[in-house]
């Protein structure tokens, strides 16, 4: 099955994406909630630069998307 992993730049998030290639999933891309500026993850406050670094290390694309806190779970689904 081909999925998409939500990539917090965590080690929750490594962990899915680990499980999901263990279960035999395709892992097509790393999907990321960015801040307002585009600059950190909303959930880690990751910098960017990290979250593009982890995403090529896998080989994967990374999607990001700007969202606030307000809007987040509804921008989530």
């Amino acid at each position: 099955m081909r999925v998409f992993v939500s990539w917090s730049g965590g080690k929750d998030s490594a962990l899915a994406t680990h499980r999901a290639l263990a279960q035999g999933h395709q892992v097509v891309c790393l999907l990321s909630f960015v801040s307002e500026d585009g600059l950190r993850s909303r959930s880690h406050r990751v910098p960017i630069s990290a979250l593009q670094a982890q995403a090529e290390a896998m080989g994967l694309p990374l999607l990001c998307f700007r969202t606030s806190w307000e809007e987040y779970e509804e921008n989530f689904k």
